[in-house]
């Protein structure tokens, strides 16, 4: 599951830095040159101090900015642990003509009415159980210009909701529905989120499922989730994908899966208990996906109101499932076992009874 939630402070820090310096962030995703102020704390200073590219902004801690020392077209970006928002809320309240915005959230800090910012967007969120297929619905998406697909949080946002002291998911998530809107050429936008990063933050309460289900409702945003019916298949895969990425190393055996079970039982059943609450929801299979990829995307095309799907592009799902030498083998050792592990067999009729009759 979700690495992130398990690590130590020491170790989140050391994860950031190393994936903040990897993607450049926040630098090369917002396009900051040497013309910009990055206002920072010293927490948020010690992630993205060492990465700072020579022509990038000057980097000033919040200690010292001085707004009457910054120049009339000069950009200010503020990135903070804590208090990034207020910091923002109170510059701009005294400095109204001052070009300011948070790194995480943009200018969504002090919205009188959201509705008014996403205003005929249409949008979704795609929720995902882990290894159910979620990158590979997105790509059918997107290659065939259904929607728009973004992450709602990368692994970059993963981290840093863990850092910050007063990360709000909704107004990153706000953030990201405006500024895909202003380059979706009118097409749907789908957040897509998987179940163990949902997880992640109901259980830092940084996002409560109440929240999520107002949210969504309050911006007319339907819920897609796909999970996938063959749970020992998609343990398989958690498990391959976490040995080194490579799947033909071997079948894992069916006792180190069982962890993986419970974990996605109750990530399933936590969600689907709180799903029924949802006005507007659908439910998909990985296997609905592989048997007839077309039936899906058409029914998806209606369901994000963009009419009939008159033409498909499939994409070959192989790399997003077990491979196929194995597969058999594993399904045959993995029902054996399980029927241990419950403590049931098969009798005389083809019913599955307990052992002991």
């Amino acid at each position: 599951m979700l690495y992130a939630k398990d690590l130590s402070d020491m170790d989140l820090v050391s994860q950031l830095k190393a994936t903040a310096a990897n993607s450049g962030w926040p630098y090369q995703a917002l396009g900051m040159t040497s013309e910009d102020i990055l206002v920072l704390d010293r927490a948020a200073l010690e992630i993205v101090e060492v990465h700072r590219p020579e022509d990038g902004p000057a980097l000033v801690l919040v200690d010292d900015f001085e707004p009457a020392n910054v120049e009339a077209d000069q950009r200010v970006f503020v990135l903070m642990r804590a208090g990034e928002r207020s910091f923002v809320r109170t510059i701009t309240a005294h400095h109204p003509d001052m070009k300011i915005a948070s790194v995480v959230y943009g200018d969504t800090l002090h919205l009188v009415d959201i509705k008014k910012r996403v205003r005929r967007l249409r949008a979704a969120v795609l929720i995902s159980s882990p290894s159910s297929g979620g990158d590979y619905l997105s790509k059918l998406l997107d290659t065939n210009k259904i929607a728009g697909v973004l992450p709602g949080l990368d692994e970059l946002y993963v981290l840093w909701s863990r850092y910050a002291t007063d990360f709000s998911a909704n107004r990153r998530f706000l953030h990201l529905l405006e500024t895909a809107k202003q380059s979706s050429n009118k097409k749907p936008v789908v957040l897509s989120l998987e179940l163990d990063q949902l997880d992640l933050l109901t259980t830092a309460q940084l996002l409560t499922l109440k929240q999520f289900r107002d949210f969504s409702i309050k911006l007319n945003i339907a819920t897609i989730y796909l999970l996938r019916r063959n749970k020992s298949l998609q343990a398989a895969r958690i498990a391959s994908l976490v040995d080194d990425g490579d799947e033909r190393k071997g079948m894992p055996s069916p006792e180190s899966l069982m962890p993986i079970l419970l974990d996605l039982a109750y990530l399933e059943t936590h969600f689907e208990r709180f799903m029924i609450n949802l006005t507007d929801a659908k439910v998909i299979t990985f296997e609905e996906l592989l048997a007839n990829p077309v039936a899906v995307l058409s029914m998806l095309t209606l369901y994000l109101g963009e009419g009939t799907l008159r033409k498909a592009k499939v994409v070959d799902p192989r790399p997003f499932d077990v491979t196929d030498e194995w597969r058999e083998d594993f399904v045959a050792h993995f029902k054996n076992f399980a029927q241990e592990y419950i403590g049931v067999r098969k009798n005389k009729v083809g019913s599955y009874a307990d052992k002991s009759g």
